[in-house]
């Protein structure tokens, strides 16, 4: 598979006049097609990248959109864009390029008619195409891929399984990637993944949202007074398996 290393990319004032457009012209950008957007809002770059635009990404029936969403983390972050440097997974231009651009037919079809219809189209492309607020981890259609695939990497760990099991539970996204102390070190997110899936299984308890949040409350407290990406993954991972046993009672 041959990696295009040369994506046009718009600049941060092009990005800017895309946003004033989101909510001028919302139906403008998403009926048009990428080439008369691009056409009626010239500043677009290149940049040195390896990725690999034609990889198909699949949709699916919504009761099957988890496992489905999993398997387009895993072809995202290790097909699409494998050597991505975190650098650039932070830019949002990245994604707004990849989301306007080659993958725009993706979003609409991963976000039909139907919900959409909940949104404003201004919030719809916001949320979607955009970074929402730069939050660049949880909006964009295909950064939010991207990420869920970055974070659930454990080299040990049947890959798809804990990306579905991310995919899964909003919260825990949401939690692990707003708190830096447990987010910025892979060993650190590693194990708070693979502690609380290993609890929720061998516990056989429902999923609880009130203790996974005490249980991530408690590791941050933790965080801040010990270096904990010093500490072994299985070790990690046993303490946060331990206070979900201690906050349970």
């Amino acid at each position: 598979m041959a990696l295009n290393r040369g994506l046009s990319v718009p600049t941060y004032q092009t990005v800017d006049s895309l946003r004033e457009l989101a909510i001028e012209q919302p139906d403008f950008l998403l009926e048009s097609s990428f080439e008369l957007v691009r056409k009626s809002l010239p500043g677009w770059d290149e940049v040195e990248l390896e990725v690999e635009v034609d990889v198909a990404l699949a949709l699916s029936k919504p009761t099957e959109q988890t496992k489905m969403d999993a398997r387009n983390a895993s072809i995202v972050r290790f097909e699409m864009l494998p050597k991505l440097p975190l650098n650039l997974a932070t830019d949002e231009r990245l994604w707004v390029a990849l989301t306007f651009g080659p993958y725009r037919e993706y979003v609409r079809g991963r976000f039909p008619e139907a919900k959409r219809a909940t949104k404003s189209p201004t919030n719809f492309l916001e949320n979607h195409y955009f970074c929402g607020g730069r939050n660049y981890k949880r909006s964009n259609a295909i950064a939010r891929l991207w990420w869920l695939g970055e974070i659930s990497n454990f080299p040990d760990s049947d890959e798809e399984s804990l990306t579905g099991f991310l995919v899964s539970r909003q919260e825990i996204y949401s939690e692990v990637t707003d708190r830096p102390k447990l987010f910025t070190s892979p060993s650190v997110r590693w194990a708070v993944l693979l502690g609380t899936r290993e609890f929720f299984e061998d516990s056989g308890l429902e999923w609880d949202r009130k203790l996974f949040r005490n249980v991530m409350v408690e590791l941050d407290f933790l965080a801040g007074r010990k270096h904990l990406p010093a500490i072994p993954v299985e070790d990690l991972t046993q303490i946060t398996k331990d206070l979900f046993e201690r906050f349970r009672r």
